[in-house]
């Protein structure tokens, strides 16, 4: 893997290529997601996440066993179309 990768940059290489009229929600759990949430219009951490990518998280997931990803979900895209 080159050292230089990250999820980040392949996020916004992959919107560079693509149209960018859409929305774009990531979540993450790990300090390697941290670019990738940078890179999102909305960011979601998991309740299991560290700190530093809470600190830059739009919404906190509540845990997995309650489908905390569902319910962040749903106030990201509520959140996006309010715009």
């Amino acid at each position: 893997t080159d050292v230089h990768a990250s999820k980040g940059l392949s996020l916004r290489e992959a919107l560079r290529r693509l149209d960018r009229g859409h929305l774009v929600i990531a979540a993450g759990d790990e300090e390697n997601d941290i670019s990738l949430l940078r890179a999102a219009d909305i960011k979601i951490a998991m309740p299991h996440a560290p700190d530093a990518l809470k600190s830059i998280a739009d919404f906190i997931a509540p845990p997995t066993g309650q489908n905390g990803i569902i319910e962040a979900l749903q106030k990201a895209i509520k959140q996006g179309r309010q715009g």
